[in-house]
């Protein structure tokens, strides 16, 4: 009795394990018949034989072999997304970052303008004399300065900044001595109605606009 009841039980187990559901890669894939579906699921190839009580299902991991023997059953697989060639975007140039306002004109003001030639001695003085000028400076604060003919300037800023020295022609350069200020001397150039001074302290070009 106890021997006819593990006969049953392994006759059951038999026909569980050939179910639909059943996968097994124990059968090579080459000696297949009746193949009625083939289905890639991520890197393996669940292939199907027979159909209703007969069907049987065989997974695989993905290779040419069983790509060749699904597409010659009529059922087309995709390559496996690991064998698949990755496809590599080629970067794009990275846009320069634009220059801040402040390094822009910082640039822009370390030269004399190209067409600007540069003046001395007496012509500094007359371009000079009894003239009011406003300057922008590359951190954004300005000037007012006013040159008299006697030798005596005045300079306001817009950090509040009220002052007054004297100033004079000395080797080509205009020297200026002022309270609260240090003293310094600049090369001047000249542009049309524009006047070009290069600051001793910073190397910077500034323009004197006249007002």
């Amino acid at each position: 009795m106890l021997l006819q009841l593990r006969a049953i039980v392994g006759s059951l187990a038999l026909l569980a394990s050939s179910g639909p559901s059943a996968q097994t890669a124990v059968v090579p894939a080459a000696s297949l018949e009746n193949i009625s579906d083939c289905a890639l699921q991520g890197n393996e190839v669940f292939v199907s034989t027979g159909q209703g009580a007969e069907l049987r299902r065989y997974k695989y991991p993905w290779d040419s072999a069983i790509d060749a023997l699904c597409n010659a059953k009529g059922f087309a697989i995709a390559a496996s997304p690991k064998s698949a060639p990755e496809v590599v975007k080629p970067l794009l140039p990275t846009p320069a970052a634009p220059a801040s306002g402040l390094a822009a004109r910082s640039a822009s003001a370390s030269e004399f303008p190209a067409d600007s030639v540069a003046i001395k001695g007496d012509e500094v003085k007359r371009a000079l004399s009894d003239k009011r000028f406003t300057v922008d400076l590359a951190d954004r604060s300005s000037w007012k300065l006013e040159y008299k003919a006697n030798g005596y300037f005045f300079v306001n800023t817009s950090a509040g900044f009220n002052g007054s020295g004297t100033w004079k022609i000395q080797d080509d350069k205009v020297c200026t001595d002022g309270k609260g200020m240090n003293a310094s001397c600049g090369v001047v150039h000249q542009r049309g109605d524009s006047l070009f001074m290069k600051r001793s302290a910073t190397g910077e070009i500034i323009e004197l606009r006249p007002r």
